[in-house]
């Protein structure tokens, strides 16, 4: 009978209230109102999605309200009328006016907007700005304002991997969408990856890039350690920057073994055989450890056609194709490319593996 009563008392006040927006509420605020109503989001947070909805004058709160603060615990039956309205019992109207009604009346009370100083939080020269948190991607790319951000440093599992799910939920639930955010541009990356800026992020007080590595659900792409602004700040060398005094910038060269000087063969261990490289009729000199040359003639992996000696090389597209993925045509790093970057499937990965296709180490890369 009591909820009876505050639908007929609520509906009363919101069709008389003066105060009412054009705009229309975005889907991610029913979604964020029904995790509200299960638990999954703070008063807190829910606050900051009010104060969003505010912001853009969806809610328009009059001058004669309350100034507040801070925030209150919320009433009970004020998060019941929020999960009416996520069940889709109250109308989008009924909603907003409930919330310009209770903010009017206090009963909810909203902090005082203020300016976020970016440069209390970003170093360095390049891009750096405050922004409205508008899409989740994934656990390594999310949107501010509509651009797309690619977390410096990190790598989180790709759709359809295993991991891909629990990464994405982790970042939504530290930082809903409708969040202010801070983004500071990589100053060593301004070049950016398929359209997507490499930055550090801060949300709701945490690093999304430290914070998705602490949990271990991401893992940090140590190739681009020397490619990074960040790389000697504490979480990165935490979870596998070396410090600048030991940096070994990678090289062709050291992931070569030098018994076929023609051609690019990863040292043993692994052993290899020859159904699982792409040359043959190479050069080999000793010691041979994948033992390709088992005649001892000086010729690896021979065909037995009338063929020339000379090496057969992978086909390519051009010159910046990586040793690593040896059938395919895919360029070295930077900048550091994702299986959803590229066409390839299912392809031969050799190490050191820069873009990381090959997360579970079985030599396949971007499994399908």
């Amino acid at each position: 009978m009591k909820s009876v009563l505050l639908v007929i008392f609520f509906s009363g006040i919101l069709f008389t209230s003066n105060f009412v927006s054009a705009y229309q509420i975005p889907y991610w605020v029913r979604d964020t109102s029904g995790f509200w109503c299960d638990g999954l989001v703070s008063d807190h947070s829910y606050i900051e999605t009010i104060q969003y909805l505010i912001d853009q004058g969806i809610v328009v709160v009059p001058q004669t309200s309350s100034d507040g603060y801070g925030t209150k615990k919320i009433p009970l039956w004020i998060k019941n009328t929020a999960c009416w309205w996520a069940d889709g019992l109250l109308s989008d109207t009924e909603f907003v006016l409930g919330l310009q009604f209770l903010i009017k009346e206090g009963i909810i009370i909203i902090e005082k907007s203020t300016q976020i100083d970016p440069t209390q939080f970003c170093a360095g020269t390049a891009s750096c700005f405050v922004g409205s948190v508008t899409e989740i991607i994934d656990g390594d790319t999310i949107k501010v304002d509509g651009k797309s951000i690619r977390f410096s440093l990190v790598n989180t599992p790709e759709y359809g991997e295993y991991g891909y799910v629990e990464a994405r939920k982790f970042i939504e639930r530290i930082c809903q969408v409708g969040s202010s955010a801070i983004v500071d541009e990589d100053d060593l990356q301004t070049q950016g990856s398929y359209g997507r800026m490499i930055a550090v992020i801060y949300c709701n007080g945490e690093n999304l890039n430290e914070a998705v590595l602490e949990q271990g659900l991401a893992t940090l792409s140590s190739y681009f350690c020397s490619k990074s602004e960040f790389s000697s700040e504490a979480w990165a060398q935490k979870y596998g920057c070396a410090p600048k005094t030991q940096e070994v910038k990678p090289s062709k060269q050291s992931s070569c073994d030098t018994s076929y000087p023609d051609v690019c063969i990863p040292p043993y261990p692994p052993d290899l055989d020859c159904g699982e490289i792409s040359y043959t009729n190479f050069k080999v000199l000793p010691p041979d450890p994948h033992n390709f040359d088992g005649d001892k003639d000086g010729i690896g992996c021979e065909k037995s056609t009338s063929q020339s000696s000379a090496p057969v090389q992978p086909e390519t597209k051009g010159n910046n194709c990586d040793p690593s993925y040896p059938t395919v045509c895919i360029p070295s790093p930077p900048p550091d490319l994702d299986c959803k970057d590229i066409q390839y499937r299912n392809f031969k990965v050799l190490p050191p593996d820069p873009h990381r296709f090959d997360g579970d180490k079985d030599g396949i890369g971007c499994e399908s």
